[in-house]
């Protein structure tokens, strides 16, 4: 079984049994929403577990944040092509996924 074949397995699953957990007890959190306001997500995911988030807290996430910047060993550029794989295929595969958390 390739990683795709495994990935479509995990995925579908996710999208299938997704909203077994209710949102009162489940966040989805998009990468892009992430990277763009850690402190913010995090905040959100403290608010949904009913957990405090101290001053003391958010001083060492932002000591962590400072000290591993983004790109600081460099970048990594990737293709579906990269690895034998066809993207046109891909997206028809995970059209589910996609659809439901990419949208």
């Amino acid at each position: 079984m390739s990683w795709v074949d495994r990935l479509d397995l995990m995925l579908g699953a996710l999208v299938r049994d997704r909203d077994v957990i209710g949102p009162g007890r489940s966040i989805d959190i998009r990468f892009d929403g992430f990277m763009a306001d850690v402190m913010g997500v995090a905040e959100q995911v403290y608010d949904l577990a009913g957990e405090p988030l101290t001053d003391e807290m958010r001083a060492a996430m932002a000591q962590y944040l400072a000290g591993h910047q983004r790109g600081r060993l460099g970048q990594i550029a990737t293709s579906a092509q990269m690895f034998g794989l066809d993207q046109q295929d891909l997206c028809a595969r995970f059209t589910r996924y996609r659809q439901r958390f990419l949208w």
